[in-house]
């Protein structure tokens, strides 16, 4: 099982073995064109990433430049070729974009009483499985700590909502980063955390040895189904909401069954 993976690619496979084939193995990613969920994404993380690259300990004061990050990004953006999954104009997204950064210095209350250590911050662990060393790349959006030295991963969602109930099991990807700081020499007491853009609501979770275990447990059996599904080559097409963001819609067997049977409300951005 000996291999090199990241979460994103554990992710994908997770979501949709088909989209992995063709985003990993057939490589036609390139040949696609971007969906505007992904753009949006991108634009977000690095409007957010530079404001903090900035101000790592920011101020009310200046928690405006956000605003003119993410309008400088934006002006350099090609945006005549990005897939829409609605009828929405392009325009409809890029502002709802500037309403999450513009949300997150302006009603996230716990901004401005941490000190950001790093942003976008590369990390790897190695793994050792039953079958081999597996190796894990991951980059984590924000690096935190707080008055009390905790250290705080956190991942930005731009996803509406976050579940209604997070389990171990939904903390799998900040798991990992986590992971790779103690792999790394962090010594500090250590939280999850995914942060809801668009309700500026945090799913928290404590990073301790359940956490790792059910991580790590996730890990080699992803790893293995991928193992079966290249030897076997069937790569299952599977329909669920992330459906809206795959710009593969087009040659994806399951591409518009998920569009068709959600209600509007899931569709929007």
């Amino acid at each position: 099982m000996t291999g090199s993976y990241s979460f994103t690619k554990l992710s994908t496979y997770e979501d949709c073995p088909r989209r992995y084939r063709y985003e990993f193995i057939d490589k036609v990613g390139s040949k696609a064109p971007d969906n505007i969920h992904a753009v949006v994404g991108r634009l977000v993380h690095g409007a957010i990433a530079s404001f903090h690259r900035s101000f790592p300990k920011p101020t009310p004061s200046e928690g405006p430049e956000i605003l003119r990050i993410y309008d400088g990004l934006l002006s350099e953006v090609d945006h005549s070729s990005v897939q829409l999954p609605t009828d929405r104009s392009v325009q409809y997204y890029f502002k709802r974009g500037r309403a999450l950064v513009h949300g997150y210095v302006t009603r996230w209350p716990d901004l401005f009483g941490e000190t950001v250590l790093a942003v976008e911050q590369p990390l790897r662990i190695h793994l050792e499985t039953s079958n081999g060393i597996v190796e894990i790349d991951g980059v984590a959006d924000k690096i935190s700590t707080t008055d009390h030295d905790d250290v705080i991963v956190t991942d930005f969602k731009t996803t509406p909502s976050p579940p209604p109930h997070s389990s171990i099991e939904d903390f799998h990807q900040a798991a990992i980063y986590w992971m790779g700081l103690r792999e790394a020499g962090e010594t500090r007491r250590g939280r999850l955390r995914y942060h809801y853009l668009d309700s500026q609501v945090c799913a928290i979770h404590e990073a301790d040895l359940r956490t790792s275990d059910s991580a790590r447990r996730w890990i080699e059996q992803t790893v293995e189904k991928i193992q079966s599904d290249t030897d076997e080559r069937e790569w299952e097409a599977r329909a669920n909401f992330r459906c809206r963001m795959c710009r593969f819609g087009p040659i994806c067997p399951e591409g518009g069954t998920w569009l068709r049977n959600s209600t509007a409300r899931d569709r929007l951005f």
